[in-house]
């Protein structure tokens, strides 16, 4: 019988960054897992496949902690479903991403069925899938939440401590008993925190003096209502002794107050996620006449605070980078631009993140580096949401979900050759340098020399 190649594919000449020094190295898979890693010196070992990563970076693949696909806002959904959503994301690099069941009020039953939904949902993705559990005081304990949760083998639980207009809020109560109850498993609570009281009495303030636009939105979620919020949960976390993943924190202010008040415990117990737009764009925006194809919730900033919280991102005082996509045509937005209280919120981004942060931290010399980005797309995220080191890295063992990174590539961001389901892009026409090459998940191409792979398959994560 003919001897069997040692390998299932080889990714030949690749770079890999440690600390200030580049190594060249082979990277060899077998059987969806990341066999072996050689000098790119010795000679290429026997392999059914070769690929050449000759001056492209390789990274472990991207974990996507927070996406909305196929998202129900009842007249509206968002525009990407799991498979266009997942696609996109195979483009931006990502292997692993992380979206939401529907928000639970129920029992256990209830919730049983609307996970099975999801899921059914959500096996039309080419990458692997996991669901946050999504709940507003729920019918059961947080002891019986918990112990359902794991039993799905899911990994964390989101809450919102606002939106109690439309009955998604949580309160503080079953929060700080469901951190007690986390404690000690590897169940994480991802929290939306906004303070609820002072948005739905400016909701009601602007609605008393006509139209509602975009441009108050910044207004109504002010700085302080994202501040206030984020250091009460963090106090609850801190308090119960347990851990907190805040999402999507927009501004640089809300950050420096964590660190002084709960800086030893960031990165530890307090984690923070931010969000591309919040790097990228300021409040500006939503004063121009395009104002509507800004709206997400938080709302931009202002360029101060933008500054600010690139500057703490370069101090690693965030944990990871989230897109929040949730992407609407721009024909809704455009239904609801003198209306914005009944606006979907949201941008799309989970294409275009990583390519964005390369640029904006990295080639404009923020002091961000090939470590620092692996760290905040991938590893931290596996470390979060316990999936490390099966993820978030390349050791022999792991699993091969990579990234190829080609850093020379110009191109100019044209929203009609993305392929996130959306008819615009905030970044449209904005000049990039890099961009993904290849996406491996489980040892096998979903994107390929720049190109979707349509026999990749769908994965879940347990």
């Amino acid at each position: 019988m003919p001897k069997q190649p040692a390998y299932d594919l080889v990714i030949q000449n690749g770079t890999i960054m440690h600390g200030s020094r580049t190594f060249r190295i082979h990277v060899c898979i077998k059987d969806g897992k990341i066999a072996n890693i050689v000098d790119a010196k010795m000679m290429i070992p026997d392999t059914k496949e070769i690929y050449d990563a000759g001056h492209m970076y390789i990274f472990p693949g991207l974990i996507e902690p927070h996406v909305h696909f196929a998202l129900d806002m009842g007249e509206n959904r968002s525009a990407d479903d799991f498979e266009s959503g997942s696609k996109a994301a195979a483009f931006g690099g990502y292997t692993t991403f992380f979206d939401f069941t529907d928000v639970i009020t129920g029992d256990a039953d209830q919730l049983q069925k609307l996970v099975d939904k999801r899921k059914a949902q959500a096996s039309q993705s080419y990458l692997n899938t996991q669901l946050h559990m999504t709940v507003a005081n729920p019918q059961m304990s947080p002891v019986e939440l918990v112990e359902l949760v794991v039993r799905n083998k899911m990994r964390s639980i989101k809450v919102f401590t606002t939106y109690s207009d439309s009955g998604r809020m949580t309160n503080d109560g079953y929060i700080y008993d469901l951190l007690k109850a986390i404690k000690g498993t590897r169940i994480m609570l991802m929290v939306h925190a906004e303070n609820d009281s002072i948005i739905s009495y400016k909701r009601e303030e602007y609605a008393s003096k006509g139209p509602v636009l975009p441009s108050h939105s910044m207004k109504i979620h002010n700085t302080f209502t994202e501040k206030e919020a984020v250091l009460r949960i963090c106090q609850l976390a801190v308090d119960a002794d347990s851990k907190v993943y805040i999402a999507h924190v927009s501004s640089g202010e809300t950050v420096k107050r964590v660190n002084e008040c709960f800086g030893k415990q960031l990165g530890k117990q307090i984690f923070l996620e931010t969000c591309p737009q919040y790097l990228y764009l300021n409040d500006a925006y939503l004063l121009g006449e395009q104002s509507h194809l800004y709206t997400v919730c938080p709302p931009l900033r202002s360029e101060e605070e933008r500054r600010l919280l690139r500057k703490q991102l370069v101090e690693g005082l965030l944990s990871t980078i989230g897109s929040d996509h949730c992407p609407f045509p721009s024909y809704i937005k455009e239904k609801y631009k003198e209306d914005y209280l009944n606006m979907p919120n949201g941008l799309p981004g989970v294409e275009l993140s990583f390519p964005l942060l390369y640029n904006v931290m990295m080639l404009e010399n923020d002091g961000i580096t090939i470590e620092d980005l692996t760290n905040l797309f991938s590893t931290m995220p596996a470390k979060i949401f316990g999936y490390y080191p099966y993820k978030g890295t390349l050791f022999p063992g792991s699993d091969a979900d990579i990234m190829i990174y080609d850093p020379n590539y110009a191109w100019k961001v044209d929203s009609e050759k993305l392929h996130m389901n959306t008819d615009y892009t905030p970044y449209d026409g904005l000049m990039l340098r890099g961009k993904v090459d290849s996406t491996i998940c489980g040892g096998q191409f979903v994107v390929k020399g720049k190109e979707f792979v349509p026999e990749s398959q769908s994965s879940d994560l347990e």
